[in-house]
């Protein structure tokens, strides 16, 4: 567990360990996460990060303040334009995942 309590999470990490305060380039931090998740997973970007995490915030109901300082926000309009209202997992497309059988309901 990181002993990290405020700033950025993705931070240059020393040879020696040492972790430094400021944060990663936006696409650094894309190339680790790419070459971290399993092929085939999708294409992203900081925009759908910063996207998702927004919306989950909103989700939680986490304080908007709170969810601006942790994106680096200061324009509130700017803050919700990455937020995403509609639940995927609400769309006519997810309930097939539920079918047993998908041919039968064709």
């Amino acid at each position: 567990m990181s002993a990290i309590t405020e700033g950025p999470i993705f931070r240059r990490i020393l040879k020696g360990g040492r972790i430094l305060d400021e944060g990663l380039d936006p696409t650094a931090i894309r190339k680790i996460l790419k070459s971290a998740l399993p092929a085939g997973v999708g294409d992203f970007s900081a925009h759908s990060l910063r996207s998702g995490f927004v919306t989950e915030a909103g989700r939680r109901r986490m304080d908007t303040a709170d969810a601006m300082a942790m994106t680096g926000h200061r324009n509130y309009e700017t803050f919700m334009g990455y937020y995403r209202a509609e639940d995927p997992l609400n769309r006519e497309a997810s309930r097939m995942l539920d079918d047993e059988d998908p041919v039968a309901h064709a």
